[in-house]
Parts: structure tokens; C-alpha cells; sequence
């Protein structure tokens, strides 16, 4: 079966896995000892932005390789197509010409403490949580050569690389090549004495210089936590955007944190991009806390995803139109956002019991599986499609004031959407 680009990617790097677990049995007698890195400490600098201390490793990939991971980084971005993309492809080859190679940038942590003083040898021991903040994709490219080095043939085989991609590299390739890989020198400029919120702010920071870090992505590494508890504790349906394949009418991670900002704003105007800035800006110790508020909100997201969109992707099926059906993950901005946004007015008005969010939503649910055409969304189309000026605020201001009013009319088994735009052209 023909295997698509990422399952190219993917079994590329099972074969990586396999061969490092296969090194001590293919390098040289004599070339495989580890060597003891050396650690160039001169003055540790001090960023006092975080408190965070740096200081500076130099080791041979053999060594790095010890005590790193490709996959398992915090907050780890989507891994490019190094080997079809020109400006990897030329890096390959200069690992494999022993070229010297930009360093890598890492950050040391313990599992429930910051590593105050940096030990190179509890480094090599892999005591630390080492995660690459700047570099993964350089990274990839030392073990692609790597792997090349040892059983470039096999990507040949195994229908990753076409033979005629492979000959790019083969000319590179000799006898010594494995053990000249190992031996390649990484340089790393090592973070420590930092927290995750630190840390999170070096990622964003430092991965937009050259291929531009998504906003979705910076969302969704800001609200890791919340995400995660949405994910593992209330088994919410979305996708991240490191995700491989489309995210057309998926719930996206960064969705789910703009409608719970929304909520907890009652602003229904925010962005991405004002967002992403003001989480960024304001990023404390205790923001990754999921206290009771923000776990009812994400049981009420959760509600959402997993039960009201299959219901209201039911109800409009017959339409067969997937605007109608997919309204909730296909117009998050105009649509959830500001249906969140007045959701937490009306809890605030009523008494800011929280316990208000899965009741307002079972509630739609209930209207929905009772018949009740509650979106009312041939009117609403009818509605949108004739804005024409400052159309995307204006669909908000409606969406935001018919479910308003909806909220806090407990007898509406429906959206006025004529009512609701008429009332703020008025204003």
C-alpha cells in the first residue's frame, strides 16, 4: 500500500528508535565507549527575566542521544518533512560531512523541583528531564543522518525515500560514516533553574525565528494543562495542532481555549492573536492549576463536543449541508465563541454557580432531542449572507445577543436571531 507523507514520517522514525536500540551492536570495536562530555561553564549567565541560569555542553551525539528524546519534549512541535524539504535535506549533508552544526537549545528539569544547580554528570546519567526548547528539527536531522549512515538502504525498502533521493545522500556515505555521526559534535546552551511556565515561554519565544510557531500551537501550550483535563479527565473530542491530517470541522485545541477565554472574559470580540498575547503576558505559577471553575467549564466544553455537536450534526442532516451541521467546530468565532462569552455573563448574573454551564448546555441538548430546531440556522444564514459591512464583528454582536436573551429566557426553545440583530443595529 502506497504510505502517505505521514506515515513516511512515522516509520522513518520507528526505524531511528530501533536502530539506537541496535548502536552497541553496529559501531566499531573501540568507537562505541561513551565519552565524557564536556561542560564549558566559564560564568553561568542569568536570564532575569526568569531567574533562569544558562550554561554551555559540548558531547558527541552518542552522548545526546542517551539522554534526549525526538517525541517526548514538553510541549513538542510537529516534526517537518526533513527528507523532501531542500533546506533539511542540505543540513543531512552537512552532518554527514562533519560539518559543525548551529547549537541546540535545552532545558533541565526535575519531576517536582526546579534543578537549581546544573551537574554535568547527573547530567549523562540522564537524571534530569532534558527537553529540547530550540532545535528539534536540527535534532531530526543528526538522526536521519545517523540512520542513513547505518541502513540508508532501508529507506529505499521500506518506501520512504525514492532511489533517486537516496543517491543525494549515498555520495556522502562511506565505511566510517556511523562512527563519524556519533562523533559529530553537539554544542548545547543548557536552561536550568526554570519552571514549565519558563519554560513555555522560551518555546514560543525562540520557535519563531524561522518557521513561525502557529498561533494554535502557542494557545495550546499555554493551556496544556487545561487541554490535558479536558482530554484525560472529561474525554473531550479534538484534535491538536500538531495533529497530522485535515482539522476541517474538527475542534481544534486552541478552539476549545478560546471558548473557555471567552467564557471566563464574557468578551465575545476576542482573537487568537490578543489572546495568545495576553496569556503570554500573564503567565504565573499557579495558571496551570485546574481549580473547580475551570473543571466545570471543562465539563461543559466537554458536553459540547461529545454530545450536542452529534446531536445538532443529526438534526441538520437531512440539509446535507455541512455548514449547518458542523457549526460548532466550523464557526468557533462567530458561533461558540460568543455563545460561551454570554454563558458567562448569565452565570455571573445568576450567581456565578458553575454548576450553571452543563445545565445551560444539557438544556439545548434536551430542546434539540425533543425536535426543537433551536440554532435556527436556515435563519441565521438567511441573516449572515446579507451582512456585508463589518460583516465578522456584526456576526458576533447577533450571536452573542440572540444567546443572551436565549440564556436568560428559560421558557425560548429557540435563537431569535431577526430579534437580535435588529437590536443592535439599533444601538
Amino acid at each position: 500500500m502506497k504510505k502517505n507523507g505521514f506515515d513516511k514520517q512515522k516509520r522513518l522514525f520507528e526505524l531511528i528508535d530501533q536502530l539506537i536500540g541496535d548502536l552497541p551492536k553496529l559501531v566499531r570495536k573501540g568507537n562505541g565507549a561513551p565519552k565524557a562530555a564536556e561542560a564549558k561553564t566559564r560564568h553561568d549567565f542569568e536570564d532575569v527575566r526568569t531567574g533562569a541560569k544558562i550554561t554551555h555542553v559540548h558531547l558527541e551525539l552518542r552522548d545526546f542521544i542517551k539522554v534526549s528524546s525526538l517525541n517526548d519534549n514538553f510541549f513538542q512541535r510537529k516534526l517537518q518533512n526533513h527528507l523532501t524539504d531542500k533546506i533539511y535535506k542540505n543540513l543531512i549533508i552537512s552532518i554527514l560531512q562533519g560539518h559543525l552544526i548551529p547549537e541546540l537549545r535545552v532545558a533541565v528539569l526535575m519531576h517536582k523541583s526546579k534543578v537549581t544547580a546544573f551537574d554535568k554528570n547527573e547530567f549523562l546519567a540522564a537524571t534530569y528531564k532534558v527537553s529540547i526548547i530550540d532545535g528539534l528539527q536540527r535534532y531530526g536531522c543528526f538522526l536521519i543522518a545517523m540512520f542513513l549512515a547505518a541502513r540508508g538502504q532501508d529507506l529505499v525498502t521500506e518506501n520512504i525515500i525514492s532511489p533517486a533521493v537516496y543517491k543525494e545522500f549515498e555520495q556522502y556515505l562511506g565505511v566510517d560514516s556511523l562512527e563519524k555521526v556519533l562523533a559529530s559534535k553537539i554544542r548545547l546552551e543548557v536552561y536550568y533553574n526554570l519552571e514549565i511556565k519558563d519554560l513555555l515561554k522560551y518555546m514560543i519565544i525562540f520557535n519563531t525565528a524561522q518557521r513561525r510557531m502557529s498561533l494554535n500551537h502557542q494557545l495550546e501550550i499555554m493551556e496544556g494543562t487545561i487541554l490535558q483535563n479536558l482530554k484525560e479527565n472529561h474525554k473531550a473530542n479534538f484534535i491538536r495542532d500538531t495533529d497530522a491530517g485535515s482539522k476541517k470541522n474538527q475542534f481544534t485545541g486552541a478552539d476549545l481555549v478560546l471558548a473557555i477565554q471567552a467564557y471566563l472574559q464574557q468578551d465575545h470580540t476576542i482573537s487568537k492573536n490578543a489572546t495568545t498575547d495576553d496569556l503570554f503576558h500573564s503567565m504565573k505559577s499557579d495558571d496551570k492549576i485546574v481549580d473547580d471553575k475551570i473543571d466545570e467549564i471543562c465539563k461543559g466544553i466537554s458536553l459540547i463536543t461529545n454530545k450536542l455537536h452529534p446531536v445538532v450534526k443529526e438534526f441538520y442532516e437531512e440539509t446535507e449541508e455541512s455548514k449547518y451541521m458542523n457549526i460548532l467546530p466550523g464557526s468557533t468565532s462567530q458561533f461558540m465563541v460568543p455563545m460561551m462569552a454570554s454563558l458567562g455573563t448569565y452565570t455571573e448574573r445568576e450567581g456565578n454557580d458553575q454548576k450553571l454551564i452543563v445545565r445551560s448546555i444539557n438544556r439545548i441538548l434536551n430542546l434539540y432531542k425533543e425536535g426543537n430546531d433551536v440554532f435556527e440556522l436556515e435563519e441565521y444564514y438567511k441573516i449572515t449572507d446579507e451582512i456585508k459591512s463589518s460583516r465578522g464583528a456584526t456576526i458576533k454582536n447577533m450571536a452573542e445577543r440572540a444567546f443572551r436573551d436565549f440564556w436568560f429566557d428559560k421558557t425560548a426553545t429557540s435563537l431569535n436571531w431577526q430579534y437580535a440583530y435588529k437590536t443592535i443595529r439599533n444601538n
